[in-house]
Order: C-alpha cells, then structure tokens, then sequence
C-alpha cells in the first residue's frame, strides 16, 4: 500500500446542457499491488472539504463527475483500498475550474459602439478573466469586435431592432461556457447617466456595518447587478466587499479601535461610465473591563516582604494599570494595608501560623467597569525552628568514597529531621549522591585518581522556611596506583628492526612512565638488551629463525607496585604491511552508538595489533572516541540526526606501511513518540494525543483488567494521532499501550498507566505534598535570589519556563533527582528571567505537564 497514485482530468460537452463544460472525467494509473480491491474518489467544490464522490471495484481507473456547473473549481484526489481494508496515501490533487459568462443586455444605442468590460460578465474560478480565450459566433443586426479586455458593439447605420450574437469563453485546460445574447439595438440611447449616494457609517468598537451596494447606485440603460466596484479607506479600516451579493461590510483593521475615518467607493458600468462617492465612518468608543490575570499568591510569613505591586496582575485595553482601583473581599484570616494605593501597592499580612485562603480580587476601571477573580493566598507559619547541622572535616582515599547519615549530624526543634529538605553546593572537584528516602550522603571525587583539598556547602531548610547551613572540608588522600601494561604479543618482522619504546606500552597515573622498572623471565629463545635504558629502548635479539615464544613482562612503579602480563614474542624475517578489512557500509539507528572492535578490522601478519597506529576523520555530524587501551572506536551520531555520513581510517605498522579506506555510515531514522498528552473532560473520558517521528500507522490499547481490554486504530499513515478513551471508572489505575508501525513497518511501543481523577463535582482530598513554588512575586530587592519548587513528585523530569508571549526562556532537566525540590538561580539568570510574570510547567519523561502555574520576578 506504498504505491501513490497520479490522476488527470479530462472535460466533456454534455449535449443536454448545450454550450457548457458538463461533465469531467477522472482518470488514474492503475495500483499494480496483487491485492488490490476497490478506489475511493473524492471530490472538494471551491476549495471545500472533500467527501466521498463514488467507490469504483479495481481495476476501474476512471469515473465521470456528471454534476458540475460553470463558475465552480473542483479538486479531486484517489486513495486505493486493498482486501484487509488498508489504503494507500492520497494520489496528488488534480484541480479543474470552469469557466462562467454572465451577461445580460438589455438595449443597444445606435448611435455610436457600445463597450462592455470583462470583469463586468466573465469569471473563472482558477485563473483571470483575462487569460480566457473569447470568440464571437452567430453575430445577427450586430457586429462584436473582441479588444484586450473588453467587447466593442457596433450596430448598423440606422437601424433598430432585434439583435444577438454567441459568445464562448475558454480557458488553458479547454473547459469553456457559452452564452447566446438577445438585445434591441434602439434609436438615440443617450448615455450612461450613473450615480452614487452612501449615508456616513456609524458603529460601535469592536463592530461592524453592512452595506448592500445595489441600494446605494442609481444607473440607466443597466440593471444594479451590473455594476462593478472598487473602494479604498484609511489604513484603520477592513473593507470586505462579496461581488457576488455585492455586500460591503467595514470594521476596524485591529480590535479595540475607535474614531474617525473614510473610505472612496467607485461604481463604474459595463460601458465604463462611473460616479464616485466619499463615504465618513465614525467608530465609537465601548468601554472594555479590566482583565485580573491572577489566581494564587505564595507569600511569606514577614509582612514587609509581602508587598505586592498590583498593576502587574491586571491589563486594561482603555485605562493605564495605575488607574485601575483594588478591593478585597471573603478574606477572614489574610488582611490586607495600602503601602501606595495610588501605584496600587498592597502589604498582605497572613496570619502568624500560616496557611491558605481563598478570596475574591475586584478590579474597577475609570468608567465603573468591574471584574472579578478568585485568588488563593498560601503563606507558611512564623519562622522560629532552631537547626544545628555539625559535620566534622571528611577524610578518605583516592578513588574511594564516604556516606553520611545526615539525621546523625543535624538537630532541629518543632521538626523531625526526616522533615528537613537538604541541598548543596560548591565543591568543584567532588560530586555527592543524596539519596531523600533515608537521608544518606555519598561523597566522591569528580574524576577517578584525583586527590587533594576541597571543600562545599550543605544547607536545611525546615517547613517553616527555618535555614542552617555549614561548610564541610574534604580531604582526599593520595593512594599509590600500580602501572598497567597494554601488551600481549610483540612481532620482530627482521633482525634490523628488534628495538622497542617500551613506554608506549605501559602507564601509571602516579608516575612517569620513564621511571617505570623492567624485567623479563621465561624466555629461552630470546635474549633482551637495553639500547637505551633511561629512555626504555629495549633491543630483543632472537636465538633462531621463524621463533615463537612466550614468557612473563614485569613492569614496577618507584614505589615497588608491580604489574605482570605474559607476552608471545614471535620473529619473522619479512614484514607485511596491515591491511584494512570493512565489508561494506556501517548502519547506524539515529541516537545510539556502535562501538567497533578494531583487531576485528586489520589483517597484519607481521605485527600485533598493539604495535599499530591509528587516525580517524569523521565527517561533522559523527563524534568519534578511539580508546588505545582495548582497541575500539566509539561512532555516535549527532542527537536526532538521520542520515550519510563518511569515515576516514588510517592505520600504519612500526615500519612505516600504512593503508587507508573510507567507511560510509548510514544512520538510519528511527521512530520515537513526543509531545504526549493526557487531557481530562468532566465526564470521565481522557483525550490521548501524541506525535511520531514518521509517518505511522497506530493503535493504542488501554484496560483496567487484562481480562477486558479495549482497543483503538488508525490505518491512516500521519504523523499526529489523537485517540479517546471512554467508559472509565473514576480514581482507578488504567495501563495503556501505544503501538506505531511506519512505513516500513517497524514496531515502535510504549506502555504506561495513569490514574483517573474525580469526575463531575465529586470532591477529592488534597494532598498534603501539593507541589509548592515560592516565593511569588520573587523581588531580589528583598533578598529573594532563587526560585524554589518543593514537594516535586517522583515522576519529574523536566521543568520549563515561558514568557507569556509562549517564548521558552528556561529549561532544566531533573533527571536523577536525589530530592523532591530544586532551585532556579533568578541573580544568575538575569538576562533570561528580567523583570516579569512567567509561565512554569513541570513535566514528566513523556513530556505530559503535571503541573502549571504563574510566577512573578521583580527586579
């Protein structure tokens, strides 16, 4: 069901419906799959939606569209069905529009040509009068002479009478209309008298005004319908004129827009006489309420650090912010005092244990226009909780690491140190592992085999925001590391070319690689002598020909830490030199890593794979890591791309022989599901959504019981795909399963559950671990210089930031998340996060948002 078919259109005159394009043929290639069963023809009239037009059995490859009239387009498109019911992609669009004449005559002056427009009596739905081929038939009493774009009518010398002629229309594709046009030719017509008379135009903001132009023009010797029109206006005004009804319609160019303006409406006749008319338009001032744009405000338990600039919460298309008025009503427990109410700036004092209430915010604007909101006030208890934390300075050894019991060095009053929420920072060379479930602390170097002096801070804060924290010193101590060696056979290929560097076969993080000590046992076909002891240059003189052998490499550090390897030495009297071996391209899926085994891939008979060198170049979407020590090459393609790339390899022998080859690699695109959505109706359904990488065909299944599984699908190959799941039960947890299967027919599946909520006005408790983000507004002159989320549920993985323009101006990935909270720097981030309300979503792996709210930053 790949195969895409392409289809034509071809016009036939239809004898019935004489001088007109009245039936249109829809042909198509023929799909060449063995089980294919039927077509499916689909129709669209004026660029409409399309529907079904017939159903043809295969191997029909044409249908006749018997219902088109001139003045109308038609697209058309074909899809094939096979016997199991799956259908093709859509064939390309074939479009058609037939041509319309419209003219009517009523007299004709003898006195002199008469000259009628084009635009007047003809139109084509897919192109311009004006490319339209016209011919003059059956001219009676008349002559009718065709001139750019308008007929020229010239009667005989002093005669009167009846009068007619054909005229035909025909477009580029030969679909054509033709109309016979009767008429009096009579004696001293005089000419065209025409005028125009509009009333000024008056509506209110935000309105509009309707004109029907035939009541609006008075003109002889031509009916109102004949009356063509051209207007133009000031640039705050939308003109829309329906030539069809010739209806005009007016209204502002930009909503909430008033005063005075003016349009020019031009009426001209089909012999091109015309009469103008300026026409006043007044747009009168509405007054539009003022808009709250709040509903939660997190405040602290200080009074002075509560106060809130209100103008920021509210907009108003007529007023300035400034001059809008404040009340606050239902608030028993949060009182509220004017620090400014001129720049409406309120102090919010919350009551000394804290905690939530719902109220009502009124805002009335200059002209006694009100609105109303609904705004929850959270505010925590009077900070007096005492926390000690008491950390002794940290000693371990390289490579090694310490755990805390943090419940073992801190004491905190009113609070358990279970309630305690621990954060730190600094430490450049150190990295620590917090697990929350029992507060333990894992301290650890960054980097394997460094030591030394370091040192960061740890902080707790209680849920009264009560906040301690100290500085803990680190001391690594240094641990003497034994060398390795990186050697397992050595090739003598002749006699002349039996020395060896050994420091390219031996490391030692510790010391340098020249101070390392050597020695060799259980050779008897080999003997061994230094070339150059200090710099490690070993001379290994062979006892025969064609020798192999192996015995035991000892190599100890300065301070007498000792590595052993056996190592074959083998002695042939010619060298070969390497050779490459790729028995074709590399294949890679989009966002994983092949790791190549490069012994796997080099031929060398005369050295052993240690003994060779190695280059590589990869074209720029390709990261590469060849890693000497095990002798691989790590190939990972740039993230999300997809396609060819080339690598370039070069592999050289310790006497200068070398070959080269060129890898192509192929990364393959691989299907994935983004932009998952999960959303509630208040009857219980939930409306899934989601997007593929490819075009996919999908299924989702979903169930409560394994036993009872209900199943949804898509045999249409898209990219977007909305399924809705129905009969559910509230608070239950339902698993379901998401299936694609792309062109190629690869399976891609995810699998998940959710929980349902309350459906209608059923109440459910709240959670005591609501999520929590303060403060809110967070004002840096009052000390404020992080953003805090509290209480994240265990399924976070990312939290984003939005200006309210939708532009993201922060992300942050919590993936590992030791703890339920995290903290945005706002001082650090000034140039992201100015002065401003924000957007903030917290969302899981599968991007679906958990949860979502504003947030304010006043600098």
């Amino acid at each position: 069901m790949k195969r895409i078919l392409f289809i034509i259109i071809l016009g036939i005159w239809v004898g019935s419906v004489a001088g007109q394009t009245g039936q249109l043929t829809i042909v198509w290639d023929q799909n060449t799959e063995p089980d294919i069963a039927s077509y499916r023809v689909e129709r669209s009239v004026n660029n409409g939606s399309f529907g079904s037009l017939q159903n043809v059995a295969h191997p029909a490859t044409q249908v006749v569209d018997n219902n088109v009239t001139p003045g109308n387009s038609y697209r058309y498109r074909v899809i094939a069905i096979d016997d199991g019911g799956l259908q093709s992609n859509f064939s390309n669009t074939a479009e058609a529009g037939i041509p319309q004449i419209s003219l009517s005559i009523s007299s004709v002056s003898n006195g002199g040509d008469t000259t009628i427009a084009f635009s007047s009596f003809l139109s084509d739905p897919d192109g311009s009068p004006g490319d339209l081929t016209i011919t003059i038939s059956q001219e009676s009493n008349i002559s009718v002479a065709v001139e750019n774009t308008a007929l020229r009518l010239t009667p005989p010398s002093g005669f009167t009478g009846a009068a007619s002629f054909t005229i035909r229309a025909v477009d580029d594709d030969g679909f054509f209309d033709e109309q016979t046009v009767n008429f009096s030719i009579v004696e001293g017509i005089e000419p065209t008298q025409i005028s125009v008379s509009i009333p000024d135009v008056q509506f209110a903001e935000d309105g509009s005004f309707a004109i029907t132009m035939d009541t609006c023009v008075t003109v002889d010797n031509f009916t109102a319908s004949q009356i063509s029109w051209q207007f133009s206006g000031d640039a705050m005004l939308n003109l829309q004129f329906n030539a069809g009804i010739r209806l005009l319609t007016i209204q502002s160019t930009q909503p909430d827009v008033n005063g005075q303006a003016s349009f020019t409406a031009t009426a001209t006749a089909p012999d091109n006489a015309s009469a103008t008319d300026n026409v006043a338009v007044t747009i009168s001032a509405v007054n539009d309420p003022p808009v709250i744009n709040l509903s939660q405000l997190n405040l602290t338990s200080d009074p002075n650090q509560n106060e809130i600039d209100l103008k920021q919460y509210a907009s108003d298309v007529d007023d300035a912010t400034v001059d809008l008025r404040w009340e606050f009503l239902n608030f028993n427990d949060f009182s509220f005092e004017w620090v400014d109410q001129t720049n409406d700036i309120v102090r919010i004092t919350p009551p000394s244990a804290g905690g939530t209430e719902t109220g009502t915010f009124r805002v009335r604007d200059v002209a006694g226009a009100t609105v109303s909101a609904q705004v929850t006030l959270i505010a925590p208890g009077v900070s007096n909780s005492t926390i000690t934390i008491t950390i002794p300075p940290l000693v371990f050894e390289e490579d090694d690491s310490l755990i805390l019991q943090l419940d073992d060095h801190v004491t905190v009053t009113n609070f358990t140190p279970a309630e305690l929420l621990w954060s730190f920072s600094g430490g450049s060379n150190l990295r620590y592992t917090f697990r929350a479930l029992d507060r333990s602390l894992k301290i650890e170097s960054q980097s394997p085999n460094w030591f030394g002096q370091d040192a960061f801070q740890v902080s707790a804060t209680a849920p009264d925001q009560s906040i301690a924290s100290v500085s803990v010193s680190v001391n690594i101590q240094s641990v003497n590391d034994r060398p390795v060696l990186f050697l397992d056979e050595l090739r003598i290929p002749d006699i002349s070319s039996n020395t060896f560097d050994l420091k390219i076969y031996a490391d030692d993080v510790d010391d340098p690689v020249r101070s390392l000590n050597w020695s060799f046992t259980g050779y008897s076909q080999f003997t061994f002598e230094w070339e150059n002891e200090s710099e490690r240059i070993l001379r290994i003189v062979p006892q025969g020909s064609n020798v192999v052998e192996s015995g035991i490499f000892e190599v100890t550090d300065p301070h007498g830490a000792a590595f052993q390897k056996q190592v074959t030495i083998l002695y042939s009297e010619q060298n070969t030199p390497p050779h490459l071996v790729f028995s074709g391209p590399l294949t890679i899926a989009e966002d994983s890593v092949l790791v190549l085994d490069l012994r796997n891939h080099v031929v060398d008979s005369s050295n052993v794979f240690t003994e060779l060198t190695w280059e590589f170049a990869a074209s720029e979407n390709l990261d590469i890591i060849y890693r000497r020590s095990d002798g691989t090459l790590t190939i990972q393609p740039k993230p999300d791309w997809s396609g060819e790339a080339n690598l370039a390899v070069r592999v050289g022998d310790p006497f200068g022989e070398t070959d080269n080859a060129t890898v192509q690699v192929f990364v393959s695109p691989r299907n994935g599901i983004f932009n998952l959505t999960l959303q509630d109706s208040d009857n219980g359904d939930i409306r899934i959504s989601f997007n593929s990488e490819l075009s996919s065909r999908s299924e989702l299944r979903y169930w409560r019981n394994p036993a009872q599984i209900e199943q949804l699908g898509n045999s249409n190959l898209a990219t977007q795909h909305s399924f809705l799941m129905t009969n559910l039960l509230p608070r239950q947890q339902y698993f379901y399963e998401i299936r694609l299967r792309d062109e190629q027919n690869a399976l891609t599946v995810l699998l998940d559950s959710l929980t349902t909520g309350v459906f209608r006005n059923e109440q459910e408790p709240k959670e005591v671990t609501e999520l929590i983000v303060y403060p809110n507004p967070i004002k840096t002159a009052k000390g404020h210089s992080e953003m805090i989320f509290r209480n994240l549920p265990e399924t976070v993985r990312r939290i984003e930031l939005y200006s309210l323009v939708g532009q993201k101006v922060y992300e942050a990935s919590l993936s590992g998340l030791e703890s339920n909270s995290y903290r945005i720097d706002v001082l650090a981030n000034a140039d992201r996060l100015p002065s401003g309300i924000y957007v903030y979503q917290v969302k899981d792996e599968n991007s679906r948002v958990l949860k979502q709210d504003r947030i304010v930053v006043i600098r």
